[in-house]
């Protein structure tokens, strides 16, 4: 009989030990390693920049994607080639160039929006919209 106590005894005091290990673990709250972030841009900063016509853009995350995914557009529409540069494949990479395939108007604004549903490798998500204004330079005449 006073084994029995004690087993029962020995399994309340676990289970309540359990139970306040358990109370004292924090919440999990997504780091920066768990989030896809874009870490740098060329030319720096992007917002409001302005650029030559011919210029390209480059984004830099912090995890390696495919150029698929790789979601954004661009207002107004231009046409466009997105590759990763610094890989060894033009698929892959953490950093991508948006190279325009024809010079841009003179003296105009645009705005470049990196979607949410953007992803890395991983899986990691951007999960909000990323907008750049910028604008090319003006024509002043000779």
């Amino acid at each position: 009989m006073k084994n029995n106590l004690k087993i029962i005894i020995f399994i309340i005091i676990l289970a309540l030990v359990g139970f306040a290990f358990k109370q004292k673990q924090p919440a999990v709250v997504p780091t920066p390693q768990d989030e896809l972030e874009i870490i740098s841009t060329t030319p720096h900063p992007l917002e409001e920049a302005t650029i030559l016509p011919t210029q390209s853009i480059e984004v830099t995350f912090n995890k390696p994607l495919f150029v698929s995914e790789f979601k954004h557009k661009f207002d107004p529409e231009i046409e466009h080639q997105v590759e990763a540069i610094n890989s060894q494949s033009t698929n892959f990479g953490q950093t991508l160039r948006i190279v325009f395939t024809k010079p841009l108007q003179l003296g105009s604004g645009y705005t470049l929006f990196i979607l949410p549903n953007t992803h890395s490798e991983d899986g990691l998500k951007l999960g909000r919209d990323v907008i750049y204004h910028f604008k090319t330079i003006d024509y002043r005449g000779v």
